[in-house]
């Protein structure tokens, strides 16, 4: 018998929707969900991936100490026995409201105060975190105003982070005779192909240039704005022509939306104050690489940098290092972490893959991919679609079980509301200004039309690794 059921992909923020058809359990293939209302049954080569990585042959699916496969209870208590101090936990920004929920009580209840961290290394937390700081300025973007934007800016390349973000905007492009599709970016990319401008190198530069020029023409300028315009000097740029042909463009507009798609918070807070500057016309959508990304910034509980815990490394603050879902040496290629995992006495990895990181660990338990699992993830309860293979856990109840095997009990079923520092509209306008003087620092690793973050998730696919050289090896 036959068996259909509805899910999302989460390879982004978009959650593009797609049906599951399994029979006996056992999955056979993924169909195009066509009557989801905003992607209208359209995939990316990501998202037409995950049936091959639900039955993949080198799926984890069995707990192992030391190599030696083991029961769940045997793994859970060995963890319990080697975390009993100077012990700090790392999860993978793909993690569900609940699994949030519970590390933060995992890092109270059995932590001692020792360090939570989120991975995120595509930059998702920085550019989310700096761009809600100046919500109140501007109006958040919905699917339909993709469509009917007639002049789009997209800062990046979302068509590459998200691929089907390209159906809405082309079809506002092509709607009528004068709409455009333009494009900010530090280097030419897939959505600069399709450009009517294209403004490539100073991203922060060309935003800031439109931000004032936007300014300068409203007739009431907001307190912030009027900030903004009295700390601005102006500087000499290198498409002056271009910067001044799409600030008419925006001027003229009747509707305009602005797309980020930008590892740079910098650049993504002007965008922001840009859509604000433009008054009610304008939007903004900021499309994400981690499709929880928006809920667990909003609702982070003093979870501290992947940075943070590898500095606390270094002190010796942290001697056992419980990672969940993150495979660091792929995600961080920038930092010396194969130096900090050699400085720990116990290194505990959970993985859906073998990994870079599980293949360093002494312990590695199987854990769920997100369309196995019923948890809440952007805003919504989501159904599992398929059982996880084996012993495969979420994360959340693989904190719980290893609370449980050292006496504990976690108690948190949700995340609390984040409690930004508060500033002055002031001191927000003149941090951000004088972050934009200076060059954006280089992101470490980003996603693709076909690689998701890291690449060691996405690289498992036989076909993407056989098209495409860029994609890592997984490991056999």
């Amino acid at each position: 018998m036959t068996e259909e059921t509805k899910s999302l992909c989460l390879f982004c923020s978009l959650g593009c929707g797609l049906t599951v058809r399994k029979s006996s359990g056992n999955v056979l293939h993924v169909e195009y969900d066509r009557e989801n209302p905003r992607t209208r049954g359209k995939l990316c080569a990501k998202g037409n991936l995950i049936a091959s990585l639900l039955d993949h042959p080198k799926r984890i699916d069995a707990p192992t100490v030391g190599g030696r496969p083991v029961s769940r209870q045997e793994a859970y208590h060995a963890i319990a026995e080697r975390m009993t101090r100077a012990s700090g936990l790392i999860v993978e920004g793909d993690a569900s409201s609940e699994d949030l929920a519970a590390a933060a009580d995992f890092g109270r209840t059995c932590l001692s105060g020792g360090p939570v961290a989120v991975s995120f290394p595509t930059g998702d937390d920085a550019v989310l975190s700096s761009v809600l700081r100046f919500s109140e300025f501007f109006s958040m973007a919905e699917w339909e105003d993709l469509r009917a934007s007639n002049c789009t800016v997209a800062v990046g390349d979302p068509f590459a982070v998200g691929p089907v973000v390209a159906g809405p905007l082309l079809e506002a492009r092509n709607a009528q005779r004068g709409n455009s599709l333009n494009v900010i970016s530090a280097t030419p990319g897939l959505t600069s192909r399709f450009a009517k401008t294209s403004l490539i190198g100073s991203v922060r530069g060309s935003l800031k240039s439109l931000l004032v020029n936007a300014l300068g023409r409203s007739a009431e300028k907001p307190e912030w704005g009027r900030v903004i315009l009295g700390q601005s000097e102006p500087s000499p740029l290198q498409q002056a022509a271009e910067i001044q042909t799409l600030a008419n463009d925006l001027a003229g507009a009747g509707r305009v939306v602005i797309v980020t798609a930008t590892s740079d918070p910098v650049a993504a807070s002007l965008a922001a104050l840009l859509a604000g500057a433009l008054g009610s016309k304008a939007k903004v959508f900021i499309l994400t690489d981690y499709g929880n990304a928006s809920d667990i910034v909003q609702s982070q509980p003093g979870f501290c940098s992947v940075e943070e815990v590898f500095h606390k490394i270094d002190g010796g603050q942290v001697k056992n290092l419980l990672t969940l879902g993150v495979d660091l040496v792929s995600s961080y290629p920038g930092l010396p972490v194969e130096e900090k995992l050699g400085q720990l006495d116990h290194l505990i990895s959970g993985s859906s893959f073998p990994t870079e990181t599980t293949r360093r660990a002494e312990i590695v338990l199987p854990t769920t991919l997100w369309i196995e699992e019923d948890a809440v993830r952007a805003g919504k309860r989501r159904r599992s679609a398929v059982p996880p293979p084996g012993a495969a856990q979420s994360y959340g109840k693989i904190l719980a079980s290893i609370a449980a095997a050292r006496g504990r009990e976690l108690h948190a079923k949700s995340l609390e509301a984040a409690h930004p520092r508060k500033a002055t509209i002031r001191e927000l306008c003149l941090e951000l200004l004088e972050e934009a003087r200076k060059e954006p620092a280089a992101p470490r690793v980003k996603s693709t039309e076909t690689r998701f973050a890291g690449g060691w998730l996405t690289g498992y696919s036989d076909w993407v690794r056989a098209r495409f050289a860029r994609c890592p090896a997984p490991l056999h």
